[in-house]
């Protein structure tokens, strides 16, 4: 019996090494090209130059620079999910997105924009009309008049809170005056605070406030925007409210 099993063994040892490789499935793989579109901190075209794309599943990542014009191809990407990483030297964050190759070619354009360098200095939240929650705002530098750019404040109901961390967030878009005095009108209701995620009157709210480029990327979850690009995490500042 032990003989019988020892040729057996042999026998489908054999048999796998004389396969023929070229009877395995080929390896189904396609070209992922496109443009990387630059976009300064006020929404203003900024020379690409310098943009990195990368390709990344697992251990491997596959990488492509991009030409004056913005345009980069990655050739020999191996069919499957893919999460593609596009930075460029002074940017503080990376665009990313998952991308399924299925197909011989495929075109996939991204945009960054710069995250700006002001942030704020000081804010005073408070409830307006009863029900609105408003804040004054101080800016550590006035954005040059005529400039868009964005508050980006996300709500919490402990000091932790941040974008990474929170309960739901407001983007809020201005142009600027060219004063450092600026009005932040969220999108947030004492109302809707109670109702929908638990606040009682005496809680303390707290607001991480991140300064944002005039154009943030990102992408849709639900009623949630999650922003991937345009923000400085490095300049969030934290204020509280005591609602009433």
């Amino acid at each position: 019996m032990k003989q019988t099993y020892t040729l057996l063994l042999l026998l489908v040892t054999l048999l796998t090494a004389c396969s023929d490789p070229e009877d395995q499935p080929p390896v189904l793989r396609g070209t992922v090209s496109g443009k990387v579109n630059v976009y300064n901190e006020y929404n203003e075209p900024e020379p690409a130059e310098g943009v990195t794309v990368q390709a990344l599943v697992g251990n491997t990542t596959l990488e492509a620079s991009v030409d004056e014009n913005g345009n980069y191809t990655i050739t020999n990407v191996p069919y499957g999910q893919w999460t593609y990483l596009i930075s460029k030297p002074g940017f503080k964050q990376h665009y990313k997105k998952d991308f399924n190759l299925s197909e011989e070619k495929a075109t996939l354009d991204f945009s960054i924009s710069r995250a700006p360098s002001f942030y704020v200095d000081r804010a005073e939240f408070y409830v307006h009309n009863d029900d609105q929650i408003r804040a004054n705002v101080l800016l550590s530098e006035a954005v040059p008049a005529g400039k868009e750019f964005t508050l980006v404040t996300y709500v919490g109901k402990t000091a932790n809170v941040s974008y990474e961390d929170y309960l739901f967030n407001s983007i809020a878009g201005f142009t600027s005056t060219g004063e450092e005095n600026v009005q932040l009108l969220p999108s947030i209701s004492v109302d809707d605070l109670k109702t929908n995620y638990g606040f009682t009157s005496g809680d303390t709210i707290y607001f991480m406030v991140y300064p944002g480029a005039a154009r943030l990327y990102g992408y849709w979850e639900g009623k949630e925007y999650k922003v991937e690009a345009g923000l400085n995490p490095s300049l969030a500042v934290t204020f509280t409210l005591t609602l009433p």
